[in-house]
């Protein structure tokens, strides 16, 4: 039986600057429950915040996308204290990066991420060596489920971080028949921790 095809994984930091970043998107808070996340607005998952933005893309709503194939989630987190026993609470927004905030709609939110120094970590899918397409959707789930303790790897450098980040995924450019995402799958998923 074949190994099944493993993701690169990269865990120690590549520092990067950036100027801002403008995103145009929709967000929802979540409520994290031990069966999942619900939106407070929407009743939803997080990964239909997605479809939505996609869609309105699709249909010309959103302008001055910068990369069509590139998504940028803006995410925070906000615990309660340690003795407070409610679920943890976060914010969730879907978004394209765009040139400019021209022409946004009345329904999507628009905001500006001022520049920042970044702690970068990734993750990329294999590809076929012969037609070098990846072979899956990269999983990015050891970035957050306690696998890699990214935080904690920053903590290590003596390195301190803000209370958001971004989660920046790549789909690929041309359809894959059987692949998630309509046969577009992410290939590439950066986590985007900015720092102090």
């Amino acid at each position: 039986m074949p190994e099944e095809p493993k993701d690169t994984y990269h865990v120690e930091p590549r520092l990067v600057s950036r100027g801002e970043i403008r995103l145009v998107g929709v967000g929802d808070v979540f409520v994290n429950h031990p069966t999942g996340q619900l939106g407070v607005d929407t009743g939803r998952p997080v990964s239909e915040l997605y479809g939505r933005l996609v869609d309105r893309a699709m249909s010309g709503t959103v302008k001055n996308i910068v990369d069509m194939y590139v998504t940028t989630a803006v995410e925070s987190l906000h615990p309660w204290p340690s003795f407070v026993k409610y679920p943890s609470v976060q914010y969730h927004m879907a978004a394209y990066e765009v040139s400019d905030l021209l022409d946004v709609p009345g329904d999507m939110t628009a905001t500006v991420i001022p520049a920042s120094r970044y702690a970068v970590f990734s993750c990329e899918s294999p590809y076929d060596p012969q037609t070098g397409k990846p072979l899956k959707q990269v999983d990015w789930s050891p970035l957050f489920d306690g696998t890699f303790d990214v935080r904690r790897t920053l903590d290590s450098f003596g390195i301190r971080h803000k209370g958001f980040h971004l989660e920046v995924s790549h789909y690929w450019r041309e359809e894959i028949p059987g692949m998630p995402n309509a046969g577009y799958p992410i290939h590439k998923f950066e986590l985007w921790i900015p720092i102090e």
